[in-house]
């Protein structure tokens, strides 16, 4: 939509259209078209694929949408596999060409960093928010409770899909709980949260930035919700995190009920995915285990990992998954099924009273 806003107010904006002046990109097309000094005007599938007007099905940008918002195809980059030459040379060294050979998308790339090669592996990225990935093979996904389907990575005549949901609010929340004074680090959160055995009937929906799937509410809003005269600190911070758990929880229950993937292992990483809390509950409420990686920067990872296979370093992705190395494993604690799972439908049942809430959001 500021695209379509550019195109019909800026001025001059026509004529220069006219006279193929103008283009498009995502901020890779940026980037790569500043380090070549203008010569590619390019994307990967990845990257084109969440922009809204790409197609999954039909691997192009969709004609469907470009018409129906008057955009130009002539100003769009040019798709390309994820992998390859093709996106030339950085030329910002004097005298120095380097070749920029991957290029990703930020969940893509964690996604081949956790080595999630295999239809049905699960990748969770706990960051600034939370994603939830799956490999769906050679299909693209379609769902209709706020799952999208995305392009992993095109290598070679491989195209791999994944399926992803997210919440916006995951470290931000964790943030936000230092700036109010609920613990003086974060790296104490998981212990204060550990101090307690429940939250005491308190809870705490994570909805700074409106409620994704399976909600899909920009409306709805954050707060807790049950304090009484013995609520403490911990109690609280116990329900913050527990939040950030039954999000994820939310997303992969519309995961399931829309696939028949079957998954016995979910791969996190991201800055939230060292507070052993929050990994814990996500175990206990799955039933699956929760592998936390040595190191959790998987996107970088995985763009070095596609880079170094086209350099020749690897000759098979297999070779990579030797790379892929625990820090530690959470096992669901098999006792603590039915309390969770009860704190759980008890957490929805509070949640519902922090929907539609907003009326500026829905403007």
């Amino acid at each position: 939509m500021r695209l379509l806003w550019v195109l019909q107010n800026v001025p001059d904006i026509q004529e220069k259209l006219n006279k193929n002046q103008i283009r498009f990109g995502t901020l890779d097309t940026f980037l790569i078209y500043k380090f070549t000094d203008g010569e590619n005007h390019v994307t990967d599938y990845s990257n084109a694929a969440p922009t809204g007007f790409f197609d999954p099905f039909e691997n192009n940008w969709a004609s469907w949408a470009l018409q129906m918002f008057s955009i130009p195809s002539s100003i769009l980059p040019t798709i390309v596999p994820s992998v390859g030459n093709h996106f030339g040379y950085c030329r910002i060294f004097p005298e120095k060409n380097i070749p920029i050979l991957c290029v990703l998308a930020d969940q893509s790339a964690s996604m081949f960093g956790s080595t999630s090669f295999h239809r049905g592996n699960v990748k969770v990225t706990l960051g600034t928010g939370a994603f939830l990935d799956v490999n769906t093979g050679k299909k693209p996904h379609a769902s209709v409770n706020g799952i999208y389907p995305l392009v992993g990575w095109k290598y070679d005549s491989e195209l791999v899909y994944i399926a992803e949901g997210n919440s916006k609010d995951n470290g931000l929340i964790v943030d936000w709980g230092k700036t109010i004074g609920l613990y003086d680090n974060v790296e104490d959160s998981s212990k204060i949260a550990s101090s307690v055995p429940n939250s005491n009937g308190v809870y705490f929906v994570p909805g700074f930035n409106g409620l994704q799937a399976p909600y899909n509410d920009p409306s709805a809003t954050a707060g807790f919700i049950g304090v009484n005269p013995k609520t403490v600190k911990a109690h609280m911070v116990r329900a913050l995190l527990e939040s950030l758990a039954f999000r994820v929880q939310q997303l992969l229950n519309v995961l399931q009920t829309e696939t028949d993937f079957t998954f016995d292992c979910v791969r996190v990483d991201g800055g939230v995915a060292k507070n052993d809390f929050v990994l814990q509950t996500i175990a206990n409420l799955t039933g699956k285990r929760v592998e936390r990686p040595v190191c959790t920067e998987m996107s970088a990872l995985g763009s070095a990992f596609l880079a170094g296979m086209q350099a020749g370093i690897w000759k098979h992705r297999d070779e990579l998954e030797n790379y892929y190395k625990v820090d530690k494993v959470f096992l669901p604690h098999i006792e603590q099924e039915d309390g969770i799972h009860q704190n759980f439908m008890e957490w929805e049942r509070a949640l519902s009273r922090f929907l539609r809430w907003s009326k500026k959001k829905t403007k």
